[in-house]
């Protein structure tokens, strides 16, 4: 970011004026980062898992280059998709860091079933809608892939984000 001063010339009835107005610009407009994040988090479904429409969860995760990241996502099950093997979900992130806050949603989110009970594998495809701070006009997209116990109610994975600011 480059600091210079900016002169505005004002004129009056008897002669000129000269004012310093501080102004910022931008060296190189915005830039490209891809991040991948390692995640833990913990998961609430609203009524029995087993039949709940909607549920929240919220972790932690560190990225080179972002460091640590709180995490939240409030999401929705949409039902099955046609073989019953997966649900067919949408959620809306918020990423909370050192900067401000960056804002996704789900493009696509599927929660499979496996042949463990216990182990439930999700993948999902996402689009950056915003945020504050450093990434008020922050637009991308990525992907996560986490593994999603029934028990304890936990989530691990990773997170592939790339964020224009």
């Amino acid at each position: 970011m480059t600091r210079f001063r900016r002169l505005a010339t004002i004129g009056l009835l008897s002669g000129v004026v000269t004012l310093a107005l501080p102004m910022t610009a931008y060296a190189g407009g915005s830039s490209t980062n891809t991040y991948v994040l390692t995640e833990n988090a913990s998961y609430v479904c609203f009524g029995p898992c087993a039949t709940a429409t909607y549920f929240v969860a919220k972790g932690n995760a560190t990225a080179p280059g972002l460091g640590h990241v709180h995490e939240a996502a409030f999401g929705t099950v949409l039902g099955f998709n046609d073989d019953f093997s997966c649900l067919n979900q949408s959620e809306d992130w918020v990423l909370a860091m050192p900067g401000g806050l960056l804002f996704f949603q789900t493009t696509s989110d599927t929660f499979c079933f496996t042949e463990d009970t216990n182990v439930n594998l999700e993948h999902g495809d996402f689009t950056v809608t915003g945020g504050t701070g450093r990434f008020a006009h922050a637009t991308g997209g990525g992907s996560f892939d986490e593994t999603v116990l029934t028990s304890p109610q936990v989530a691990t994975g990773t997170i592939t984000l790339t964020v224009t600011t």
